[in-house]
């Protein structure tokens, strides 16, 4: 709630200063988190509507800093477009951890944007060009679209009420997936490009709508530390037994409750009369014979 109160201030005053570094500029390495904004479809050089969530991530974590990448965002020819920008922040991320390899970096694209950041991370998804490398994504921390064209419906970091896939869905999510810890999608109902809906209203509202939980994502992420080597999977369902948990199906058959130990003074003796000794050698021999 603090979050997106502050967020909404800061966007109605105006007061949504923070380090803005120009993409081709160089520059000493943030203390903070370095994010790294790919706006949307024609919106002019810099930042876009993302500025906001930049200022708010900003105002929580001193020393933090944003850069807008540069390329077209254009309509008129998407697919180089977009090609550009994937090109863009790649060279982007590829130059600012080899500059300041202990800086952590959040990765942010609107509309066109998100379809960028999701194509660097996953591989092109209207061309056969590969994701980045994972060597150069140690230091991010998250990923953060919103109403991303390419977005497809049922994806565990899928944030919103959209049920439905985009104008472009993803034909192959298997990389992207990987990254799932550190990604979060922003898509509603309705909108034009990340839900096939009719509404570019819903659409051009979706930083808008989203930006407060997007900065918290991007905050959280930040202060637990771990970067995007692609992921890990996650850990498998456990069986609750007495005494702790056990993966699930080991071992098969793991009887339920198993006791935790044995009754009090058990065993402290035998029964009254259980004998004592076993038959003698001899005694075996007579009875063999």
């Amino acid at each position: 709630m603090f979050c997106k109160s502050l967020l909404m201030f800061l966007a109605a005053s105006g007061s949504l200063a923070h380090p803005v570094l120009d993409a081709r500029q160089s520059t000493s390495c943030a203390t903070g988190v370095h994010m790294i904004v790919a706006r949307g479809s024609t919106e002019p050089q810099g930042e876009g509507v993302e500025s906001s969530v930049v200022s708010a991530v900003s105002q929580s974590i001193s020393g933090s800093d944003g850069e807008g990448i540069v390329y077209p965002a254009s309509l008129t020819d998407y697919t180089s477009s977009e090609s550009q920008g994937v090109t863009a922040m790649t060279n982007d991320i590829k130059s600012y951890t080899q500059q300041c390899p202990d800086t952590k970096i959040a990765l942010m694209g609107f509309s066109q944007g998100g379809q960028v950041v999701a194509d660097v991370l996953g591989g092109g998804s209207m061309s056969s060009s590969a994701a980045i490398d994972k060597s150069y994504t140690t230091s991010i921390v998250a990923a953060v679209l919103f109403g991303d064209p390419t977005h497809v419906a049922g994806k565990p970091y899928n944030v919103g009420s959209s049920t439905k896939s985009g104008v472009f869905p993803r034909p192959n999510t298997a990389t992207l997936d990987t990254y799932g810890s550190i990604l979060q999608s922003f898509c509603d109902t309705g909108d034009e490009f990340c839900d096939n809906g009719g509404s570019p209203t819903i659409h051009a509202a979706e930083v808008s709508n989203h930006g407060a939980a997007a900065a918290q994502f991007i905050v959280k992420q930040f202060q637990g530390g771990a970067g995007g080597s692609g992921g890990s999977p996650a850990p498998g369902p456990t069986t609750t037994v007495a005494g702790g948990t056990l993966p699930t199906g080991f071992p098969s058959g793991f009887p339920t409750g198993f006791p935790t130990g044995f009754p009090t003074g058990f065993p402290g003796g035998f029964p009254t009369g259980f004998p004592t000794g076993f038959p003698r050698e001899s005694d075996w021999a007579s009875v063999v014979r």
